[in-house]
């Protein structure tokens, strides 16, 4: 049909009118900034904190009242399996703003928080705040996509307009008045916008329910008519499900900024407990229009209407039926007028969806984490380019319908499970802190997803009682979300009491103290102290306490405030969109190649169809090393008066790891085609052991992601004067984004471009370093005394074996490392992975000059003749940040912003290289082998994205801990050289190595380590080898420690391999003890090895291991 011209002139009448209460609202905002001198940041969020009770009660009530609000309850109503018993919003709401304001509002109110963020980053810290803080802004962008989609909807029903127009013209209009005047336009057009609401169902409602086509309400409430009664009922088993639903859609919206914004924003505590508590009956009100007009669509003869026969449930359009009862039963001119409730009700509620996320992400995580430094001018841009991006990227949503209820979902669940438990500990629970709040996310998490979600085709691994099966998949009935919610709530409260104990009594020591529990606990108590008169007060606080615990602990110190750097921002701004135009090419050349093989989609995302030729190969394994710990890490080395060049084994370490991987591992692994380098250790040991490495192995991807970043956050941070929060997160969001569209297709292209851009940027800087007037000839001072030791160093005889030992581990926990083998398992062929590696040998010494020569120089320089001042960054505690000081001090402004291309092209390089194996581990080796077997290619997929979405943030977040860094780089060294390292090279050459010689190497190895001390984490040493010294009352060891370790590991998987095989080979053992069924394990390598490794040998090992499990379990043979 046509365009309705009157129903548009309506809509258009109605944004013009929101529009200019929302201009008018913000000339109100600018002279209460301008006459008062407020904080711009109070006056655009929380409207002064000067809301009176009259316009708090319609602002309250209207953030609930959306779009989904009134279509929601009318196709509830309508729908025949569902009915009035079933459309819960409104009991819903009213719950949730009783309890609200009975424990949330005045609490918060009196307080003066600016977001409902703020107590949880108090109480836990910015860590748990800042993960919390994301969540919060990604489910405000689903509201606002929820929101939009049900008034593109109704308005396209009902003018015949282009949905999409609907949607754009409202989040246009939501967008600018929110930007004009922030909470003041939002909460005056919120008062216009109910009253419309209000007045236009109620005048809609007498012509609904006098429709020629329909039957009285009142005799189809409980008689079957044309469908079944609209009352509806609750099935006994149905129960559990309905009260879930009570509670995720009340308590989600404590949850949630919105709500807390408007009682924040309040008058006084008073005003905000009474505008929750009035807001109630208003709630109540606005129910019964869309009720009635839901349970006249069930009551209704479609076929005797305009719409005519199948009735619209049996047509899959229940969720129209608002608009299409206004469309085909009352007249044109009424149909018109439910165009403004619909509209004044999503614009309601979308404009306090774009402020909520302004807010929190201005708030909690730019000015409290990215960038604390930042102006008022400065944070009036974040809100202002928060509520755009906000808004067109869930405008964007919007066309893509189909997946409307996976944004309600996922949604409500960020509030409901994640974040309204963490409100309530942080506000009821004063020993709770943020190892507590770790865990209770971590287990609501993972209960969540192993609850299974039909919407996303997740399965149901934790299969509660009373559900049904329904094509194939697990339906749940049991409260999943309330369990997910209270497992988050006890785990927190029992948790925080435990860490509390053990920090507070010092059964642990407070080195161990990374979120700074104890800390917090000080900073909450001198808060308290001023009954939380004011808020800036409280901040100070906390913000002096947790300075002390960082100066405490942290080696780096506070950097001299300047001007950011703008040429070196733009420089690394391009760099970074041109790796990802590179990363998403890559990703495109992966959809073809997906569309056009008929690979794995599994090997074509983590293996590149196996099709890398030899130059990108050798890029991609030359890169996999060249991270920012090698660039800045041999600078540092080289420039250390207490070690020199002598100590920089990490270039001699990447040459002969790259060697011994090419003649040893390379070739045999590419052979045998294996998906991961755990294929081989759980064809060789089981599924357990191979699950346990795998673990290890992710935490340790985990670890090098964070020491990559933290290298790379120093350098930029000292040259651009830009937040090192800012340059981590920007890293870690274009590694993830291009990890994420075209997996190791992106990686290894961008991997190309990062390396040439490494090369090209550090030799470009070397003349400049070089020719520096504040530097001596380094030629000169490599063997004599000048400002410092001779820049060649030197290894004395008691530090011998420490050299040896840092040598090999360097070395040779490289082939400890998924990043290493996904390249050469990704080759072309057996040989191709052979030469890239023997390629990428001599090109690790290349690259390894450039950092040499600026080590060499800074130790060469006076530094007091330099704008960086004496002393000495060496004596300042600051040789780890020496690369970047010297382009910055030593060269010209344009050389050190070459500079950064250099050291932000080798972060990356790395980071998205370990972000894609922790990704290849756990989807391969523990979720498909262990957790799912029976696991889609879909479900893998989503199981990569999110993976490497989970390792990016977590590791972007421990670079927060800039004390621990050499921590996580200890641990994941570990990892890889005592134990996986001797693991694989057992599985691939001790043929009669076994699970239970693995697991007795492991073992043994993780004792002799933990025995053997360390200094990092104040672990004193048990076992004092010889020719160590004692340090402040801890013995320091010399010998080669994790060698010693390594290799112990390495013997006692062979000895015990050995000796388990005789015993049950020669049958002295009976083979029902055989719980790893080494037996049943041989002879399935034997049939493997007869097909020349043309297939995957892990199916063989299955069945075997099947076969020996129905031999011997013990719930089918008593005997036993």
């Amino acid at each position: 049909m046509s365009v309705n011209i009157p129903g548009l002139i309506v809509m258009l009448l109605f944004y013009l009118l929101v529009l200019g209460t929302g201009i008018w609202a913000s000339r109100k905002s600018k002279r209460a900034t301008e006459k008062r001198n407020e904080n711009w940041r109070d006056v655009t969020l929380l409207g002064n904190r000067g809301i009176t009770l009259a316009v708090g009660v319609f602002t309250t009530a209207a953030t609930y009242v959306g779009g989904g609000f009134l279509v929601g309850i009318s196709e509830r109503v309508y729908t025949p399996n569902m009915g009035l018993v079933w459309s819960i919003v409104p009991v819903a709401a009213v719950m949730a703003f009783i309890v609200g304001g009975l424990f949330y509002a005045k609490k918060m109110r009196q307080r003066k928080y600016v977001t409902m963020m703020d107590p949880i980053q108090r109480q836990f810290g910015k860590a748990v705040s800042g993960v919390l803080s994301v969540a919060l802004v990604l489910s405000d962008i689903f509201w606002v996509a929820v929101g939009l989609i049900g008034l593109g909807t109704t308005i396209s029903v009902i003018l015949d307009l282009s949905y999409s127009l609907c949607i754009w013209l409202s989040a246009a209009v939501a967008i600018t008045y929110t930007l004009f005047g922030g909470l003041y336009s939002v909460a005056y057009t919120d008062v216009l916008q109910l009253v419309l609401t209000f007045v236009s169902l109620w005048l809609c409602v007498p012509f609904v329910l006098t429709s020629e086509h329909s039957l009285d309400i009142t005799k189809t409430a409980l008689n079957f008519t044309y469908q079944t009664p609209w009352i509806g009922s609750i099935d006994t088993d149905s129960v559990w499900k309905w009260l879930d639903e009570v509670l995720s859609l009340g308590l989600y919206f404590l949850g949630s900024q919105e709500f807390h914004q408007r009682t924040l924003s309040a008058f006084s505590p008073t005003t905000a407990k009474l505008s929750c508590f009035i807001a109630v009956p208003v709630i109540l009100m606005l129910a019964v229009p869309p009720v009635l007009i839901g349970a006249t669509g069930a009551s209704t003869d479609w076929n005797q209407t305009s719409y005519g026969s199948p009735s619209p449930y049996e047509r899959d359009q229940a969720s129209y039926i608002l608009p299409l009862v206004l469309q085909h039963l009352t007249p044109i001119y009424v149909s018109v007028i439910g165009i403004g409730a619909v509209g004044a009700a999503v614009m309601s509620s979308t404009d306090s969806v774009l402020l909520s996320a302004a807010s929190i992400f201005s708030s909690n995580i730019y000015k409290n984490i990215l960038r604390t430094s930042a102006s008022e001018r400065e944070m009036q841009w974040v809100v202002r380019i928060t509520v755009v991006l906000v808004g067109l990227i869930a405008s964007l949503l919007t066309l893509l319908s189909n997946s409307v209820m996976v944004f309600w979902i996922v949604g409500a669940d960020i509030t409901y499970v994640f974040t309204f438990p963490a409100l309530t500990c942080a506000l009821y629970c004063k020993f709770s802190n943020g190892y507590g709040s770790i865990m209770g996310v971590f287990i609501a998490l993972l209960l969540r997803v192993l609850s299974g979600e039909p919407e996303f085709g997740l399965p149901a691994v934790l299969q509660y009682p009373g559900g049904t099966f329904k094509d194939g998949m697990y339906i749940q009935r049991a409260p999943i979300s309330t369990i997910c919610m209270l497992s988050n709530l006890f785990a927190t409260i029992v948790f925080s009491y435990l860490a509390s104990v053990l920090f507070n009594r010092g059964i642990l020591p407070q080195s161990w103290d990374i979120l700074g529990a104890k800390t917090h606990k000080t900073s909450q108590e001198l808060a308290s102290t001023d009954n939380c008169k004011t808020n800036d007060v409280d901040a100070e606080k906390i913000r002096e306490a947790e300075a002390e615990h960082m100066m405490e602990t942290s080696p780096l110190e506070t950097s001299v405030t300047m001007a950011v750097n703008v040429p070196g921002l733009i420089v690394m701004l391009v760099f970074y969109m041109l790796v990802l135009a590179t990363g998403i090419w890559a990703s495109r050349k992966s959809k073809r190649d997906t569309k056009n093989s008929s690979a794995d989609w599994t090997d074509i995302t983590l293996l590149g169809n196996r099709g890398i030729n030899l130059l990108v190969g050798a890029c991609t394994t030359t890169a996999t090393y060249v991270g920012g710990a090698f660039i800045v890490g041999n600078s540092e080395v080289v420039y250390n008066p207490n070690m020199g060049l002598a100590w920089n084994v990490m270039p001699l370490a990447a040459t002969v790891a790259f060697t011994i991987g090419g003649v040893f591992y390379a070739t045999k692994m590419r052979q045998r085609k294996y998906v991961t380098m755990m294929d081989p250790i759980q064809e060789q040991f089981g599924k357990g052991m191979s699950g346990v490495l795998s673990a290890a192995l992710v935490l340790s991807d985990v670890f090098w992601v964070t020491t990559t970043l933290t290298g790379l956050g120093a350098t930029m941070s000292i040259i651009l004067d830009l937040s090192y929060s800012i340059c981590v997160w920007i890293a870690a969001v274009v590694a993830i984004t291009y990890t994420l569209l075209g997996g190791l297709y992106s990686v290894a292209y961008t991997d190309v471009v990062q390396l040439t851009l490494t090369f090209v940027s550090l030799w470009l800087c070397v003349p400049f370093v070089l020719t520096s007037e504040h530097s001596l000839d380094i030629i000169t001072t490599a063997t004599n005394f000048t400002y410092q030791n001779p820049w060649l160093g030197s290894v004395d005889t008691d530090r011998v074996w420490k050299w040896l030992d840092n040598s090999l581990l360097l070395s040779l926990s490289i082939l400890g490392c998924q990043e290493f083998h996904q390249r050469t398992l990704s080759a072309m062929s057996p040989a191709t992975a052979r030469l890239s590696c023997f390629i990428a040998a001599p090109l690790m010494i290349v690259f390894a000059i450039p950092s040499v020569l600026i080590g060499a120089t800074a130790a060469s320089a006076d530094w007091n003749q330099t704008t960086y001042g004496s002393p000495s960054p060496y004596e300042r505690d600051q040789a780890s940040h020496i690369l970047p000081l010297v382009l910055q001090h030593l060269t010209p402004s344009y050389v050190s912003v070459i500079g950064i291309g250099a050291v932000g092209a080798a972060v990356m390089s790395s980071t998205d290289s370990a972000l894609l194996s922790a990704a290849s581990i756990f989807s391969s080796n523990i979720y498909k082998d262990i957790l799912r077997t029976s696991a889609s290619e879909r479900e893998m997929q989503w199981v990569v994205r999110i993976t490497v979405m989970l390792v990016g943030v977590i590791g972007s977040l421990f670079t927060l801990l800039s004390n621990s860094v050499m921590v996580f780089w200890i641990v994941g060294a570990d990892i890889t050289y005592v134990f996986t390292f001797p693991a694989l090279t057992c599985a691939l050459y001790c043929k009669f190595s076994n699970g239970y010689g693995s697991i007795m190497g492991v073992f043994i190895a993780l004792v002799l380590r933990v025995l053997s001390g360390e200094p990092e984490f104040g672990l004193p040493a048990v076992l004092q080898y010889p020719g160590g010294t004692f340090k402040d009352g801890m013995y320091i060891q010399r010998a080669p420690i994790s060698t010693i370790c390594m290799l112990s590991n390495l013997f006692a998987t062979i000895v015990f391999s050995y000796l388990a095989s005789v015993l049950f080979n020669r049958g002295i053992l009976p083979q029902r003890w055989d719980i790893l069924a080494i037996k049943n394990r041989q002879t399935s390598q034997e049939l493997a090895s007869t097909d020349n490794c043309k297939t995957n040998h892990v199916e063989k090992i299955r069945e075997a291991e099947a076969e020996h499990m129905m031999e011997t379990s013990p719930l089918q043979t008593s005997a036993l």
